[in-house]
């Protein structure tokens, strides 16, 4: 087994000191410049102070209405103003706040809540019968629901048995002469995260302040977090993606957070925010990248970007990053392009939680805009990450500061390092602990390390597909060509184990299949368009240019075309845009066997 340390790398401004907590970080961006913008959404606005006002008001009421140091509080509350000020208040009483995704059904909320231990959900008025539903599956848990609104109505504007509003859980802290609960200690527990459940039962991450901020500090290490600086959030808040880049890099370095309540005005927000730092998954990349294509044809600059890939593939297969005066050139002719995806400010672009498509990545880096991948999980939040000035695009990156990996002998990746989760919630199905006797957590991911300590992820373990022929196939190397090859796709899902050859059931892209309908005048919904022999000639030439880039055992040979969008929290896909491959097996077995037969 080869083990491998992260060089110290320069950069960074020493902001986050040893012992810090999550708390102790808020504080220090309150104070420094207290009538600056901290949140914003379709809500409102606050400055730092009122941001700090408003929170530590709440925090009060959480302890004198009996929130206990290490009580845990679930969220049902949406990207906005209200889940930032209403989770830090959580982690200033001592608490341990987590969310809930809206999307999920009420028998898996109750099942996180009776895992947590959870007596206080806080819900949007939205959310308030997904919370009572959630509630009642918990079971006999004397739950308390504390709506976001000034009166708890019903959606029937009925006032709700057993539920409060925000604003008497603050005027029972300002009636009470409770002391301040204190920074905390960095061992203390910051939040709880769920994993997905894509193959099983969730399993319940406990996070410490010690690992949320030591991923802190070698982020900032690795790609210097500017103060002060403007960030988007718009991620489902229960994944450790969204939590981290904004609401504790927020916390930490005093970013101005932007929410984004509906995704479907992310692109209007970013024009509107241009924000500083950006990061998303590669579902949104996709997107951007689509709108980069057409800016471009539109601009006359096709030979310009195609000159700048190629000098981007150089540097790629060379090793050699830099710069020539024709290439400064380009970008210069390319700048109104990076200004018209709102994006011309930003010091850093980063995507993670699913495999990028490699030519997603090359586009914009051929733009001026690179963006890195970065790799982690719920146990252990940051790994790795590409340097911002020596990106390898097919690459994750490498070893944070503090992180030590390694590749064991059937080819998994370990990780041990201050970054790691402090063990699973107890249940009656909590997992054998992956962390073993010499501290290295077993990851389940396969991947290999390069001569100059990069990390490259080749598939998960359990995902690794042997087909009737013997061919190993990792699937996500078929997934994200084709979805980097096809413009109508929007999600990939391979199917190979122990069968002869390659297939893959595809999850359209409604936008563009709505616009691709109008330009071949085609009539229709989704169930209708799927089945078109036009939609589907399209589909087998992303499949074609796909398979230019696959090996030989591991090119596509048949296509499943979903008759029905997937969407985020729905039975294909989970609220992060992970796949439930057993689901979807399942879903399409007929057809899927059809194209074997």
């Amino acid at each position: 087994m080869t083990r491998y340390n992260t060089p110290k790398v320069s950069g960074g401004n020493a902001r986050i000191q040893s012992g810090d907590t999550l708390c102790t970080l808020f504080h220090r961006s309150a104070a420094e410049e207290p009538a600056s913008i901290a949140l914003s959404g379709d809500s409102g606005t606050f400055t730092w102070q009122q941001y700090a006002d408003r929170a530590s008001s709440v925090a009060a009421g959480w302890r004198a209405t009996g929130l206990e140091a290490g009580g845990a509080v679930a969220l049902l509350v949406d990207p906005s103003p209200e889940f930032h000020i209403v989770d830090t208040s959580v982690l200033l009483a001592r608490g341990v706040p987590f969310s809930l995704s809206p999307e999920d059904p009420a028998d898996r909320l109750g099942l996180l809540l009776r895992l947590s231990g959870a007596r206080i959900i806080v819900a949007a008025p939205v959310h308030l019968e997904v919370a009572r539903a959630a509630a009642a599956v918990a079971g006999n848990l004397g739950i308390r629901i504390v709506v976001l609104d000034s009166v708890p109505y019903t959606t029937s504007q009925e006032p709700t048995p057993g539920t409060v509003s925000l604003e008497e859980v603050v005027q029972a802290g300002r009636q009470s002469e409770m002391p301040d609960a204190g920074p905390g200690d960095p061992e203390d527990i910051a939040t709880l995260i769920f994993t997905s459940g894509t193959t099983g039962t969730p399993k319940g991450v406990r996070l410490s302040h010690r690992a949320i901020v030591s991923s802190l500090a070698a982020t900032d290490a690795v790609a210097p977090i500017g103060v002060g600086g403007r960030v988007l959030s718009f991620l489902p808040t229960a994944h450790i993606a969204e939590r981290f880049m904004s609401h504790y890099q927020g916390l930490a370095f005093r970013l101005s957070i932007r929410s984004v309540a509906d995704p479907a005005t992310l692109y209007d927000e970013v024009l509107r925010v241009r924000p500083d730092r950006f990061f998303a998954v590669p579902r949104v990349y996709e997107k951007f990248a689509a709108t980069a294509h057409r800016l471009i044809e539109e601009a006359g600059l096709t030979a310009t970007v195609d000159a700048s890939l190629r000098h981007v593939r150089r540097e790629q297969e060379t090793g050699q990053h830099g710069s020539t005066d024709d290439h400064d050139q380009r970008l210069a002719l390319l700048a109104p392009i990076r200004a018209e995806l709102g994006l011309e400010r930003t010091e850093y672009r980063g995507v993670a939680t699913a495999p990028s498509s490699p030519e997603i990545l090359e586009l914009f880096s051929a733009i001026g805009l690179p963006v890195g991948n970065i790799w982690g999980m719920s146990e252990a939040i940051m790994c790795t990450m590409n340097p911002p000035e020596k990106l390898k695009l097919s690459s994750v990156g490498v070893f944070l500061d503090g992180v030590e990996g390694s590749i064991d002998t059937d080819g998994e990746i370990l990780i041990r390092g201050r970054n790691l989760y402090s063990g699973y919630l107890p249940g009656p199905d909590t997992p054998e602990d992956p962390v073993d006797e010499h501290g290295w957590l077993h990851t389940g991911d396969l991947g290999v390390i390069d001569e100059d300590k990069y990390l490259y992820v080749t598939g998960r373990k359990k995902d690794l597909m042997v087909t009737a022929t013997g061919a190993n196939i990792a699937p996500a190397q078929v997934e994200g060509a084709l979805v980097g090859a096809a413009d109508l796709v929007a999600h990939v899902m391979a199917v190979a184990d122990r069968r002869r050859f390659v297939t893959v059931v595809v999850g359209l892209d409604e936008d563009a299949l709505s616009g691709f309908a109008r330009v071949h005048e085609l009539d229709g919904g989704v169930a209708e368009l799927s089945g078109h022999s036009a939609v589907r000639s399209e589909i087998e030439r992303g499949v074609a240019k796909a398979n230019t880039h696959l090996p030989k055992a591991s090119r596509i040979r048949g296509v499943v075309i979903a008759d029905r969008v997937w969407r985020p929290g729905g039975p294909e896909v989970t609220p992060t845009m992970k796949l439930r491959r057993p689901a979807v097996l399942d879903e399409y077995a007929e057809q899927i066997d059809a194209l074997y037969r």
